[in-house]
């Protein structure tokens, strides 16, 4: 799947691959992904979370609780975490959304 991400989509997936990388996590999940969207700077993952009522910082809970709980391992044999199944649906998913607006680039909103 080839995507065509803005900056800040580009930045919150590094971020995301960065989290579970630092957690010993083999796989990038949502969660992962919603924590970074949530915690980016001028993002506006908070804002939207706010608009459809949901509370961002229960959001927030509820990720970190959902890494904490998955696989990690640690050592010299850890490889790079990868987009999980789940992960890939929600990319998949955004960049259908951003085809259905007529947009080019798949952004933090999608």
């Amino acid at each position: 799947m080839e995507l065509k991400l803005t900056t800040k989509s580009q930045e919150a997936l590094s971020a995301a691959v960065q989290s579970a990388a630092a957690k010993g996590n083999p796989q990038v999940e949502p969660s992962h992904l919603l924590l970074a969207l949530t915690e980016q700077p001028g993002g506006v993952a908070v804002g939207l979370l706010e608009a459809v009522g949901v509370q961002p910082a229960a959001a927030q809970q509820s990720a970190t609780a959902l890494v904490a709980s998955l696989p990690s391992a640690s050592g010299a044999s850890v490889g790079a975490p990868q987009l999980s199944r789940g992960s890939l649906q929600v990319m998949q998913t955004a960049q259908e959304e951003m085809r259905s607006l007529g947009d080019s680039y798949v952004s933090t909103e999608h």
